[in-house]
């Protein structure tokens, strides 16, 4: 057994005894509180190393994930786990992601029974990053998209879609929106080529306010699904700079 005597100091001294011998206390000994705080100062620098060999621009890194959060969803409700404990359960599923991208910024979030489905998010300063939604050997660029609504805005989970020429929204959305019409025309999508009506709509990707010209299509039910409720085209992505790491499963996004 390896032992190292190291003097704590005073009020250092103090605030280990509230963690060990505290009303609250979450370890049983001085020894377990040291090795927990060394293995998770060791955790950092491993990360930051990993970080720093993926990618680094002078405003953040591309995050990896810290740990798995578990999420089971049944024919009524949508329910997060980590390590075997339930943190939230909710109907919506999309109300659920959004709560964990929130508050459980570093995890990866596995999508139980539909196949392997796997997606992150975090934060670091200007640049944002999402892992993929993994399914079926398919990788889907998810990220989070404002509708801005004078009164209510509406946030919805949006593919980046590089093919499509303008945004598209499910048409279950289009009571939800503030939009004025503007003319039809044809619009470029996965779909093909074809006629729609374009309305024009205020969006927020990024903290980044935009007005871009939008239709309203019928999503397909793997979409409808995982409430996949926007497809981004080109006239939104031209505001932004987008990275996309497809060996890493990791989408990008930051100012332009």
């Amino acid at each position: 057994m390896s032992r190292i005597l190291v003097d704590v100091g005073d009020e250092r001294k103090k605030k280990m005894n509230l963690i060990v011998k505290g009303k609250n206390a979450k370890f049983k000994s001085y020894n377990e509180l040291i090795r927990r705080l060394l293995d998770d100062y060791f955790e950092t620098l491993q990360t930051n190393s990993i970080h720093t060999s993926l990618i680094t621009s002078d405003k953040g890194k591309v995050p990896l994930s810290r740990g798995k959060i578990s999420i089971k969803i049944d024919e009524k409700r949508a329910s997060a786990f980590l390590e075997g404990k339930l943190i939230i359960s909710k109907e919506d599923i999309k109300e659920l992601i959004f709560y964990l991208w929130d508050n459980f910024k570093e995890y990866t979030l596995e999508i139980e029974g539909l196949k392997s489905q796997d997606f992150v998010f975090s934060t670091f300063s200007d640049l944002n990053c999402w892992k993929m939604i993994l399914l079926e050997n398919h990788k889907f660029p998810i990220i989070p998209l404002e509708i801005q609504n004078e009164r209510n805005p509406v946030k919805i989970l949006a593919q980046i879609d590089t093919a499509s020429s303008i945004i598209l929204l499910d048409s279950s959305l289009e009571n939800s929106c503030e939009r004025e019409k503007v003319e039809e025309k044809l619009v470029i999508s996965p779909m093909g080529e074809k006629e729609f009506e374009i309305y024009l709509l205020n969006f927020k990707i990024n903290n980044i306010p935009v007005k871009c010209e939008t239709a309203f299509v019928s999503f397909p039910p793997l979409f409808t699904k995982l409430k996949i409720q926007g497809l981004i085209g080109e006239n939104l992505l031209r505001n932004l700079n987008l990275l996309v790491l497809y060996l890493n499963n990791v989408t990008c996004i930051s100012p332009s």
